[in-house]
């Protein structure tokens, strides 16, 4: 995205670029108060991209989305380390702050193999975000039965 932005004339550095992303849109993404496409469309016309190319800009960012959606796969030894904490009798739980619902994370995990392997799933998705995400977590580490 950043690179299709360039070409298409942004003056713009990358670090104050992206921070307006995190200060301004990333949360709500997040929190699932703001959809992904709308809060990009949004961020890019908030940093002078025109109408006709933030359209261009979504639409190849789509397609490159979806192709990561469906490659995503995880670190080396990820699979072989969980196996290991799961045969060793530790449970596991995936705690995430995400655009991704938990039934979504966990039909990914499934895709990777390592679902059958997580007790339990907790994403911060389409919550009210708390003005601290440290909070949440907070909260979904008590949450849990046992010590994290």
């Amino acid at each position: 995205m950043w690179q299709l932005a360039t070409r298409m004339g942004l003056s713009s550095h990358y670090t104050p670029f992206f921070r307006l992303w995190e200060c301004e849109f990333q949360e709500d993404v997040w929190s699932g108060q703001l959809d992904l496409w709308t809060a990009l469309s949004q961020f890019l016309r908030s940093a002078g991209i025109s109408r006709p190319d933030i359209d261009e800009v979504i639409a190849a960012s789509r397609a490159k989305f979806r192709r990561f959606d469906q490659d995503t796969r995880p670190f080396p030894d990820v699979r072989s380390t969980v196996l290991q904490l799961h045969a060793s009798g530790i449970q596991i739980a995936v705690i995430v702050h995400t655009r991704l619902a938990a039934t979504k994370l966990r039909e990914r995990m499934e895709k990777v193999g390592i679902g059958k392997l997580v007790t339990r799933v907790l994403s911060q998705h389409g919550e009210t975000a708390p003005a601290d995400s440290s909070e949440w977590y907070q909260a979904a580490l008590e949450a849990l039965a046992g010590p994290p």
